[in-house]
């Protein structure tokens, strides 16, 4: 090996270390972090809103969906949902089935949730979910 190969692998086994020593073996859940800032006195962070409604549309919508960032309106949050085209079928009766259930956290920080989508440069017929 040349010189500057030897430095580069010697520079990489060392960053290697240096992850191994302060990432944990095994990676914890949410809930298990915030149990374990709760038990150890530090309170957790304030809801946010945003990422609660974009991880939650992540996780339910047909692939290839993705939401714009909600706005909010009083005590109505906006989301339009952009659809691609090649997806077929009605937009609005598939967004019907991807509401937050009832005891989502979504529904202590908002009262409803405006679905509007977005399917081949078009509007749609919105869709309103409610606790």
């Amino acid at each position: 090996m040349t010189r500057t190969a030897d430095r580069m692998a010697f520079l990489a086994l060392g960053l290697l270390a240096a992850l191994a020593v302060t990432l944990p073996e095994k990676p914890a859940t949410a809930q298990g972090n915030a149990s374990s800032r709760s038990s150890q006195g530090a309170s957790p962070g304030p809801f946010d809103l945003q990422l609660a409604i974009h991880e939650h549309f992540s996780a339910v919508l047909p692939a290839g969906w993705w939401i714009g960032p909600p706005q909010r309106w009083g005590d109505e949050v906006v989301v339009r949902v952009n659809i691609p085209e090649s997806w077929n079928g009605n937009p609005t009766a598939a967004m019907m089935p991807t509401c937050p259930a009832r005891n989502s956290p979504i529904w202590q920080a908002t009262d409803r949730i405006t679905l509007s989508p977005h399917y081949r440069n078009l509007s749609w017929a919105a869709h309103q979910c409610l606790p």
